[in-house]
């Protein structure tokens, strides 16, 4: 599914099947409009603690979405790791 696909049906936590680090996954802003209209805001949060501890950088990052033709987005519903609440909960 695309990303307006996910706000539109209220999920928020996405990641791609393709990713390498089981514990990745891109939490998306739902900026509601009017009356239940959801749409997909600018910013997300990449969580991707193994990942981002390796490469030495914040755990999450703070990313820009531009555009949304990609349909192989699938919901990121595996429970957290430790490491991934720890950072949930400071970003």
């Amino acid at each position: 599914m695309t990303l307006s696909e996910a706000v539109r049906r209220g999920i928020t936590k996405m990641r791609k099947g393709s990713w390498g680090f089981a514990d990745a996954y891109l939490e998306l802003t739902i900026v509601d409009i009017s009356a239940g209209k959801r749409y997909l805001g600018p910013w997300g949060k990449l969580y991707s603690p193994q990942e981002q501890q390796i490469l030495g950088v914040e755990c999450p990052q703070q990313v820009l979405i531009v555009g949304d033709g990609d349909a192989d987005w699938e919901e990121f519903s595996q429970p957290l790791t430790q490491e991934a609440r720890d950072a949930h909960t400071a970003g």
